[in-house]
């Protein structure tokens, strides 16, 4: 019985441990030139072909989200209570990501009426995209009759190099942005060094 007992505490903290990896090579930021191109969770821009007028009146497709880095948000919009406080988060600290030189996008699976009359009231700091038919979030792997929420933090070349999606918005966004430093600090070791072009 404490055999049993020992052997079926020690399968609980190897299953405990490799979870612990997985979640750390999951969310760690990828080095310049290791973007997740052949990651199914992750596609590469190049390989999509959607197309949305944003809030602002431009238009919005995976080329014109090239040739700077982006964090592109995937939201259920304002009558979801978790991703409103994600929402106004973001925009606390988009000026730290404006320092950066990255721009933020925040999708949102609600209707161009409906999110318009949502942000009307104030001024916002990031570009708002309608998307109620989710082509943006099927190439993102986040479309769905529930659509899950994302977070990409995308390099001027289209690589997605870090993300995470799920049930529940990323409220944290001060990891975001340590994940955006990261990166860009890679890329310009790798800039420095000649290693990417």
């Amino acid at each position: 019985m404490n055999r049993h007992w020992t052997l079926h505490n020690r399968a609980i903290e190897l299953l405990g441990f490799l979870m612990l990896i997985a979640t750390t090579l999951a969310s760690r930021p990828l080095k310049a030139g290791e973007g997740l191109t052949t990651d199914a969770r992750s596609p590469h821009l190049s390989k999509q072909s959607w197309k949305l007028t944003a809030m602002d009146g431009s238009i919005v497709t995976p080329k014109s989200l090239t040739g700077k880095p982006r964090l592109l948000v995937f939201s259920r919009g304002f009558r979801c209570g978790q991703c409103t406080v994600q929402i106004h988060a973001l925009e606390k600290q988009c000026s730290e990501f404006s320092a950066a030189g990255m721009d933020i996008h925040v999708f949102v699976s609600d209707s161009e009426a409906s999110l318009r009359k949502a942000i009307a009231d104030r001024s916002w700091s990031f570009q708002f995209l309608a998307d109620p038919d989710q082509r943006a979030f099927e190439s993102f792997l986040c479309s769905g009759k529930v659509p899950l929420h994302g977070v990409f933090l995308v390099d001027r070349d289209g690589d997605v190099r870090w993300s995470q999606t799920g049930n529940h918005p990323l409220l944290d966004i001060d990891r975001i942005f340590a994940a955006a430093r990261d990166i860009d600090s890679q890329d310009k070791d790798y800039q420095s060094t000649g290693a990417r072009q």
